[in-house]
């Protein structure tokens, strides 16, 4: 089924799922950053803003680098299916040459 709604290479499609999974790991290094700085100071060091600044601004480009893939593979796929309409795609017979 989803070799039908998105056809492209198994390489793209590598691309798209691991751009996917990047967001989640990124997410979850942030995740752990924030704790452990909390963990060992609640107060407003300068180094614990910094580090969970620099954090989240790995977590936006990642998620922005991911967008962006998607929008560079899928877009034209998509925008070809809009333009013929969703419909699906027609056998060609040989009546269709005569």
């Amino acid at each position: 089924m989803p070799r039908e709604l998105l056809p492209i290479t198994r390489i793209k499609r590598l691309i798209l799922i691991l751009s996917l999974l990047l967001i989640v790991l990124v997410q979850y290094k942030n995740s752990l950053i924030k704790a452990t700085v909390d963990r060992f100071s609640f107060d407003g060091h300068p180094l614990s803003k910094q580090a969970k600044g620099f954090v989240s601004v790995a977590v936006a480009i990642v998620a922005i680098t991911s967008s962006l893939c998607w929008v560079m593979i899928a877009s034209p796929l998509v925008m070809a299916r809009l333009a013929k309409g969703a419909s699906t795609p027609r056998r060609i017979t040989a009546q269709a040459f005569e």
